[in-house]
């Protein structure tokens, strides 16, 4: 963040706008049909888990400038 000149607030913003697009990204979505899920309907556990990663690192780059 430092040498890049990030500040805490594009971080966030750049991270809701990841967690936004992740439905359509690869391995986010189903390919074929698969049990009751239909190709190219979300994969709800891959998104929710991507989604918490996403979290913590935004609370990690909102406490950054404190270190």
């Amino acid at each position: 963040m430092k040498k890049e000149a990030w500040n805490p607030e594009f971080i966030s913003s750049k991270i809701k706008q990841y967690i936004k697009e992740l439905p359509a990204k690869e391995g986010f979505y189903y390919k074929r049909k698969y049990k009751q899920y239909k190709a190219g309907d979300p994969k709800e556990a891959n998104i929710k888990e991507e989604s918490e990663k996403m979290e913590m690192l935004e609370a990690a780059a909102h406490l950054y400038p404190a270190y």
